[in-house]
């Protein structure tokens, strides 16, 4: 396993609950980063020697902007190509928007990704961050999802919320994970609780119990009770392990996966984590 990028989700707090958030990102959600826990976190990750990429998400990390201008320089003084992802909710004006990135841009920052369509409000700010950061030289770009429901994936709040929104298919057409590189993942979030996640609720560890470069290094996928069920056929594969599909359709792989995941929590709790990520925040 070749870790070439670190991503921090960097709180869990967001100015929007979009009804198709990962994380069930929201202004009441809890879960920040100290400077000093991604320092060190910055130092695993040069003792890894394969980094070579940074970003920080959410949430909404501009939330906490001065622990995030200060990330940046930490991670850009290092070496790497450093991208923060935003929904732009501060970008109310041109001037606003230069306010907030001329720091980021004076600490390093490489690249800045806008979420701009109608679920995440579909106002003009990610447009107007995204002229001013092409004009501080930092490269910009959009994530915009398709139509009504378009390339959703349907875990955390969308497989809650939305996908009886969509035709579903029988549990055994998904017999394999379309998106995640399970057998070597390239890249991982952590969260401030110091969870490594290979997928979002689906960990490798704890990184506040076991160094991030340990973790890393001793990750075997057909060791892991959750992993390797779904190299072996997929979600479908997992949740036949587990005695779990109810005769029910899902809306996609990552649905099904996402249901037969709470489901398991109780048995696998180092594993399946956080809490956050399975529930809204006001019933963790």
């Amino acid at each position: 396993m070749t870790l070439t990028g670190l991503h921090f989700l960097l709180t869990y707090q967001c100015t929007r609950a979009c009804p198709h958030c990962f994380v069930f990102g929201s202004p009441g959600a809890r879960g920040t980063f100290r400077l000093d826990q991604i320092r060190s976190l910055l130092d695993e990750g040069e003792r890894l020697g394969s980094i070579r990429a940074i970003y920080f998400e959410g949430g909404e990390p501009f939330l906490h902007d001065g622990v995030l201008r200060e990330a940046v320089r930490e991670a850009s003084r290092r070496g790497w190509h450093v991208g923060v992802v935003t929904n732009g909710y501060w970008a109310t004006s041109p001037k606003a928007a230069r306010a907030r990135l001329e720091p980021l841009a004076r600490n390093g920052l490489t690249e800045l990704t806008l979420s701009a369509d109608h679920l995440h409000g579909g106002g003009p700010e990610p447009a107007i961050a995204r002229s001013v950061a092409d004009a501080l030289g930092i490269r910009a770009g959009t994530i915009s999802l398709k139509g009504d429901c378009g390339d959703i994936m349907y875990r955390g709040r969308a497989a809650l919320e939305m996908a009886g929104q969509v035709d579903g298919h029988p549990w055994t057409d998904f017999t394999a994970c379309p998106h995640e590189p399970l057998e070597g993942p390239d890249r991982v979030h952590i969260d401030a609780d110091g969870w490594v996640h290979i997928c979002q609720g689906l960990v490798m560890g704890n990184c506040w119990q076991t160094p991030l470069t340990e973790l890393v290094q001793s990750y075997d996928p057909a060791r892991h009770p959750v992993v390797a069920p779904l190299l072996a056929g997929g979600p479908a594969e997992l949740a036949r392990v587990f005695g779990l599909p109810d005769g029910e359709r899902y809306a996609d792989a990552c649905h099904l996966c996402f249901l037969t995941r709470a489901r398991l929590r109780g048995r696998y709790p180092d594993l399946l984590a956080p809490a956050q990520v399975y529930e809204e925040p006001s019933r963790v």
